[in-house]
């Protein structure tokens, strides 16, 4: 999740921060779901292979060969493990900031519902650094802890939190 400053470009000084996990979702272009795809599908086929070098029939049970067998198929399970879970889907929810109701709301962008919202009040503390801001409950847990893409949201993002920030 990053904090962006679109919101900044409407020349109030009121208004919605908006935080997207879409910008740090490692680079993924238009054809992230067709690799995701066929990363997966090669996976489960390297998955599927590492069973079937034990039920291959004809199979010769020296032990030797039975070595090799157990190498190629731990060899074959783990590189398809691996392989599934290369690509994940990228997360699509967002953190908002909102000035003027002076709340907080985790949306998930798929579905367009909020997830969470909370008042500034009902927040225990917020952390403006360089580049991360992170948010607490009242009992001292983590809310939500994102990258800020630029000083003017990390200005913007003070300004709004500054009661809250230690």
């Amino acid at each position: 999740m990053t904090a962006t400053s679109e919101f900044l470009s409407s020349g109030s000084k009121h208004g919605t921060a908006t935080a997207s996990q879409d910008a740090i979702s490692g680079g993924y272009d238009d054809g992230s779901a067709i690799m995701r795809t066929s990363m997966r599908v090669l996976g489960a086929g390297c998955v599927l292979a590492a069973f079937a070098l034990w039920v291959a029939p004809g199979a010769m049970w020296d032990a030797e060969v039975l070595l090799m067998k157990l190498v190629m198929s731990l060899i074959c399970a783990l590189s398809g493990l691996a392989l599934m879970q290369m690509f994940p889907a990228p997360d699509k929810s967002e953190i908002q900031f909102d000035a003027i109701r002076r709340e907080v709301r985790i949306v998930d962008g798929d579905k367009a519902k909020t997830i969470l919202r909370r008042s500034y009040d009902s927040l225990g503390g917020a952390k403006v650094t360089s580049n991360v801001v992170t948010l607490w409950d009242i009992d001292g847990s983590e809310l939500a802890s994102f990258p800020i893409e630029n000083d003017d949201t990390r200005r913007a993002l003070s300004r709004q939190l500054d009661t809250l920030c230690a």
